[in-house]
């Protein structure tokens, strides 16, 4: 789709909207969605988002603006204690996000728009676990090697590790929180530090 020019002279519309399911694409569906929407000349505005995603809360507003061929969209918006397996597909990380991000893009499609997207906030993760990763592990697996007489053998360390660090999961018990960014479409949180008792993981996501 591209965006056409709106006729000169047409009223403001704007309406109250509630939508049992909503798709926002990539799989995910928000439910129960209440929304204001308002059409002013080449404005379009998306306001008091309000709904269910992932088992959390998502919120949040946006505009929309047509510039010749083209169209700029900025807004902000919010999510709640939402659980990551529902929101990213399934896979081996549990635990639930809570995000806040300001946006904008450009572009002269809704592919362009969502290729384009930038924005900063902050990322929380809570809960966060993934099984096979067991922080100790390592401290393990080494002490074991070191008991053996010949610890270097083919195989013999790696099987060690992987032994170690299946024994349990990585679990992250409390909230914790990371500036975001994203670029071209892409969600960036860093610097985070994971707290993991007697370990620590820092990095990106």
């Amino acid at each position: 789709a591209r965006f056409a020019p709106v006729p000169a002279g047409r009223p403001a519309v704007s309406l109250g909207l509630r939508v049992d399911s909503l798709d926002l694409g990539r799989g995910l569906t928000a439910t129960g969605a209440t929304l204001g929407v308002t059409l002013d000349g080449e404005t379009l505005t998306l306001r008091d988002l309000d709904a269910t995603l992932a088992g959390g809360r998502i919120a949040g507003r946006a505009t929309s603006t047509r510039q010749g061929g083209a169209a700029a969209l900025s807004g902000e918006g919010q999510i709640t204690d939402a659980a990551i397996p529902d929101l990213v597909g399934p896979g081996p990380v549990d635990g639930r996000v809570s995000a806040q991000l300001r946006f904008g893009s450009s572009g002269e499609s809704l592919t362009g728009l969502m290729n384009n997207l930038g924005g900063s906030g902050t990322l929380t993760l809570t809960g966060l676990s993934l099984p096979g990763a067991d922080p100790a592990g390592l401290d393990r697996a080494l002490t074991r090697a070191l008991a053996e007489d010949d610890p270097l053998r083919e195989g013999r360390l790696q099987a060690l590790a992987a032994e170690e660090l299946g024994a349990g999961p990585l679990t992250v018990k409390g909230p914790v929180s990371s500036p975001a960014s994203l670029v071209g479409g892409t969600l960036r949180a860093g610097p985070l530090t994971l707290p993991l008792g007697s370990a620590r993981w820092s990095g990106t996501l």
